[in-house]
């Protein structure tokens, strides 16, 4: 069970990570669209697995983006589903 300062800073941190995550997945597709400079795999996945998989998915759903990567797609929602688990049972 968290206290009242530890859930907020929790909901914070989250909600912060999912924004950003959500930024660089449609950054890294308007550079896949332009030919610019992209983002790794690798770095996409370590954004989602230190907090914002939902921004990422959502992001991945909105802009069309890697979801004809088969494997990427299943180690995102296997990323959110974890951390799904992970926050019911830290919250209580």
């Amino acid at each position: 069970m968290l206290n009242e300062l530890a859930g907020k800073a929790l909901f914070f941190y989250l909600a912060f990570l999912n924004i950003i995550t959500f930024v660089i997945f449609a950054w890294d597709k308007n550079q896949a669209i332009v030919g610019g400079w992209r983002i790794s795999e690798a770095q996409l996945l370590f954004c989602s697995i230190i907090g914002g998989a939902l921004g990422g998915l959502v992001s991945m759903r909105i802009f069309r983006h890697k979801t004809r990567h088969i494997k990427f797609s299943l180690y995102m929602v296997s990323i959110f589903f974890f951390q799904l688990v992970l926050l019911a049972f830290t919250i209580g």
